[in-house]
C-alpha cells in the first residue's frame, strides 16, 4: 500500500511524462476498477478457476512477469521478446497486461501456446491465480527488471514466501535519466541492493559492466550473461514492404542516402555528433525514429537542420519498412556510465536487416565485429563516408557477417542461456553454490 506523499509522487511522474489528460485517464480507470471489483469481478469466480486450471494445465515451470511496461506497447522490447522465447522453450509465462495499454484484459488472456496476459487490477482473479500458482508444484520464478518502477522489495518477499524464486533481470545502468526522474526510485534501488546482497538470487546481465558490478558484490554465483537479441524473421526483406509516413516519403524522394536511428531521444543521444555529421554530409539524410523521451530533442536544435528528419513514433511491426530504406544504421549516443552498460537491442537488429552499422565506442558495441566503432566526430563521418562508398556494397564478407553475428544472438539463443542457468539452479535445489557465468 503506497503512502499518500507516494501517490502524490506518482501522481506529478505521470503528468510531468504523459500529461494532464492522460492523468485524468488514469483517475477515471481506477474509479472504473474499484467499482468492478466490488460489484461484478467476485460474482466470476468459477470462471476464472476453470480458466487458471486449463492454463496451468502440464506446466514444467512457470514464469510471472510483474510489470507495469505492458504487452501492447509501441516500444515492443525485452520483456515481450524474452517471454515469448521462454515460452517456445516449454516453459509458461503469466505476463502482467497494463491498464493503459492493455485494457481488453478483463482476466487471463492467451497470446500464443505458454503466453497468457493477465489484469492484476481486477482483485478477485489476481488473488485465485497467484493461490494457484503458489499450490503449483513445478518451480516459479517472479521475473522483475530491475528498472521496474512499481514492485516494491515487500512485493518481492511476499511472493517469495509463497514459495516463488526471484529471478532478477539487471538490465541497465541504475541512473535517475533510466528511470524517467531526477532521482532514482526508492523501489530501484531498495529491490537492487537485495538481489546484489543475495546471491541465492539468479541474476541476468545484459552487459559486461553491469556483470562486473554483481561480481564485485556476490561473486560470481548464480550470474549469466544474455544481453539483448532479435528474432531475424521480424526483419526479413519480406517485412520492408507496406506504407510509410508522408515525412518519410518526402524524404525517399530526395533520393540521397539515409543514415538512420530509431529507439529512444534522450539525454544520452549525442545530439552534437549527429550535428556535425550532418553538417558535414548534405549529401547524407539522417533520419530518428523514436520517442522524444525527455525533451532533449527538442533542446538540441537538430531538427532545425535541413537534412535531418524526425519521424516520431513507429510501431515495432512496422520499423522494417523505414529501417529497410535505411543505407546505414546508426546509434549516436553519448559514452558514459548508462551508454557503456547498454546491450542495445537495436544493434541486433540492425544486424538482422543486412546494414552497414556505425555506433560511437560504446563497450557492447566492441564485442562485434560488424559494427564499426567511432571514438569521435571525425571518425563517425569518416567511417558514414566509408561505408556509403559504392565499392562497399560489393563486400560480401562483411555482410555475411552480418547476418552470422544476427544468428548468433536470437532471442531463442538468450533464452536458453537464461534456461541454463535456471536448469542448474534447480538441480541444485537452490540451495548449494555453483559457478555458472558465460560472458
Amino acid at each position: 500500500m503506497k503512502t499518500p506523499a507516494q501517490l502524490l509522487t506518482a501522481l506529478k511522474m505521470v503528468i510531468r511524462n504523459e500529461g494532464p489528460g492522460y492523468a485524468a485517464m488514469a483517475v477515471g480507470y481506477k474509479i472504473h476498477r474499484r467499482l468492478k471489483n466490488g460489484l461484478v469481478y467476485p460474482l466470476c469466480k468459477k470462471h476464472y478457476q476453470k480458466i487458471i486450471q486449463e492454463a496451468l494445465a502440464g506446466s514444467n515451470r512457470i514464469f510471472l512477469w510483474k510489470s507495469s511496461f505492458g504487452w501492447q506497447n509501441i516500444l515492443y522490447q525485452r520483456p515481450q521478446h524474452i517471454t515469448m522465447a521462454l515460452a517456445k522453450a516449454g516453459n509458461t509465462v503469466f505476463y502482467q497486461a497494463s491498464w493503459s495499454r492493455d485494457r481488453h484484459i478483463e482476466d487471463l488472456t492467451r497470446i500464443q501456446d505458454g503466453v497468457y496476459l493477465f489484469n492484476a487490477d481486477n482483485k478477485t482473479f489476481y488473488r485465485m491465480l497467484i493461490n494457484s500458482l503458489s499450490e503449483t508444484p513445478c518451480p516459479k520464478y517472479l521475473q522483475v527488471y530491475s528498472t521496474d518502477l512499481d514492485l516494491s522489495l515487500h512485493d518481492v518477499q511476499r511472493f517469495r514466501e509463497k514459495g516463488f524464486f526471484w529471478l532478477y533481470e539487471y538490465v541497465d545502468d541504475l541512473a535517475p535519466e533510466i528511470a524517467g526522474s531526477t532521482s532514482l526510485p526508492h523501489q530501484i534501488v531498495e529491490k537492487y541492493e537485495a538481489a546484489m546482497h543475495d546471491s541465492s538470487v539468479p541474476i541476468v546481465v545484459t552487459a559486461d559492466r553491469l556483470a562486473r558490478d554483481v561480481i564485485a558484490h556476490r561473486g560470481k554465483k548464480n550470474v549469466c550473461y544474455a544481453s539483448n537479441g532479435v528474432n531475424p524473421d521480424d526483419f526479413s526483406r519480406e517485412k520492408w514492404k507496406g506504407p510509410v509516413k508522408k515525412e518519410f516519403e518526402n524524404v525517399l524522394k530526395k533520393g540521397k542516402p539515409i543514415v538512420g536511428y530509431y529507439g529512444a531521444l534522450a539525454k544520452w543521444f549525442d545530439y552534437e555528433l549527429l550535428r556535425q555529421a550532418a553538417l558535414a554530409l548534405p549529401e547524407v539524410e539522417f533520419v530518428l525514429i523514436g520517442k522524444n523521451y525527455d525533451g532533449s530533442l527538442n533542446a538540441s536544435g537538430i531538427t532545425q537542420l535541413e537534412n535531418v528528419c524526425f519521424l516520431g513514433d513507429v510501431p515495432y511491426a512496422h520499423l522494417p519498412r523505414y529501417a529497410g530504406c535505411f543505407a546505414v544504421c546508426t546509434i549516436p549516443f553519448e559514452i558514459n556510465s548508462i551508454t557503456n552498460a547498454t546491450s542495445p537491442l537495436k544493434l541486433f537488429e540492425y544486424m538482422a536487416l543486412g546494414k552497414p552499422i556505425v555506433t560511437t565506442d560504446m563497450l557492447e558495441c566492441r564485442k562485434y565485429k560488424s559494427v564499426f566503432c567511432a571514438k569521435n566526430a571525425q571518425e563517425y563521418i569518416h567511417l558514414i563516408r566509408h561505408v556509403l562508398e559504392p565499392s562497399f556494397a560489393e563486400n560480401v564478407a562483411y555482410f555475411d557477417l552480418l547476418a552470422r553475428e544476427a544468428a548468433e544472438n536470437t532471442w531463442n539463443e538468450k533464452a536458453r542461456t537464461i534456461l541454463a542457468m535456471l536448469n542448474a539452479y534447480e538441480q541444485d535445489n537452490m540451495h548449494e553454490s555453483f559457478n555458472y557465468l558465460l560472458f
